[in-house]
């Protein structure tokens, strides 16, 4: 059982990792550059800078662009690998072989759980924005992302109307509680504008990746069930 969680959190993390990435690149990293503009230009006062330096600026901003982008792929890699290991958990205890129709509602659910739902109180956050504090943040995130997954199991796999309800209560709850709020007085450098484009474009890559995970864990697991029962037969 652990090899067939490994196995399929590997080959699905990485492949939705490499192609959200790509999505990375064209829609949110432009937008996540534009705002480190009005980040930097709130908190350092401008100063001269000598011609003959300039040459050498534009070739380190070339290699940080390149490592920039070399740490977007691997962490997304690494994101997807997680998120991909925890899906092939919940296809495990769910027991049963699913097509990739069945694996795009898997997809479907996860993005749910762990970004849209949660992203309705604490909304994907751009460079120059004035967020609440980390710590109590990273626990109604938590929170909210495990009452999700539970909600949506109860309302999905249960027949029963009390258990649906149950579900249903467990998905509104943390939004009943609210999100932390930013201290008051804290003001972003962000325009709006920007900001609700960086929420936008990073919940469209983040549910591409999801959705990929869910068509290739269902992959996956499909052809692994199919090698084995060859084993079997071939032992038999």
């Amino acid at each position: 059982m652990l090899y067939r969680l490994l196995i399929t959190g590997l080959i699905s993390g990485v492949v939705a990792g490499a192609v959200a990435t790509i999505f990375h690149f064209f829609m949110v990293q432009p937008l996540i550059l534009e705002a480190e503009k009005y980040e930097i230009q709130s908190l350092v006062v401008a100063t001269s800078e000598e011609p003959s330096l300039s040459h050498t600026h534009e070739t380190q901003a070339l290699g940080n662009g390149i490592l920039r982008s070399t740490f977007t792929f691997m962490a997304n890699v690494i994101v997807g690998i997680a998120f991909g290991i925890l899906l092939a958990t919940g296809l495990t205890l769910y027991g049963r072989s699913i097509d990739w129709i069945e694996g795009i509602g898997w997809g479907v659910s996860g993005f749910l759980a762990f970004s849209l739902l949660p992203a309705l109180g604490l909304p994907p956050e751009i460079p120059g924005s004035a967020p609440a504090e980390l710590f109590p943040r990273q626990v109604w995130w938590l929170s909210t992302a495990f009452a999700s997954v539970i909600g949506i199991a109860l309302v999905v796999f249960n027949s029963q109307y009390i258990w649906k309800a149950a579900g249903l209560t467990a998905l509104i709850a943390p939004h009943l509680i609210g999100a932390p709020k930013p201290p008051p007085g804290a003001v972003g450098f962000v325009p709006p504008e920007l900001a609700a484009h960086f929420v936008v474009n990073t919940l469209f890559f983040t549910a591409v990746m999801w959705l990929i995970l869910g068509i290739t864990s269902s992959y996956v697991m499909q052809r692994l069930d199919a090698n084995d029962k060859i084993s079997l037969q071939t032992e038999a």
